[in-house]
């Protein structure tokens, strides 16, 4: 599971893709929605508006099964770089998805699409808690 959250000046064109982005995660389906998660507003304070996200796929954690690929190719051929690292090493890097760098830049990408051209910054899972903390 990703866990992150990120800070926008305060914007109503944030606000709706965050909301559209809830919505869209509540179906989960292997085609069109290949990941679970949540995505809220945590807060506002001045003129920053606080966000937090949890993002998971759905498909099971088999970048593993690269690692394995890329072992027993090594056993048999020694230390050596051929032809048959390849596929285990391409499984193996599937497992970029279960990173938080990639939903940060991807949400960044999609809030660059609707227009907002202001700075998005990343918060840490620590400042996310202190957050909610200091909200109640």
């Amino acid at each position: 599971m990703a866990t992150f959250g990120f800070k926008t000046n305060n914007s109503e064109i944030v606000d709706k893709f965050v909301l559209d982005t809830q919505k869209r995660m509540t179906v989960e389906n292997f085609v069109k929605n290949p990941f679970k998660g949540k995505i809220k507003k945590i807060d506002t304070l001045g003129n920053e508006s606080y966000y937090g996200v949890s993002m998971t796929p759905i498909y099971p954690q088999f970048f593993w099964v690269g690692l394995l690929l890329i072992f027993v190719q090594m056993w048999f051929n020694g230390f050596t770089i051929t032809w048959w690292l390849l596929p285990g090493t391409i499984i193996f890097l599937l497992g970029i998805f279960y990173t938080a760098d990639f939903y940060y830049f991807m949400l960044r990408k999609g809030i660059r699409k609707i227009g907002y051209k202001e700075k998005i910054s990343r918060i840490s899972k620590s400042e996310v808690i202190t957050l909610l903390l200091n909200k109640e």
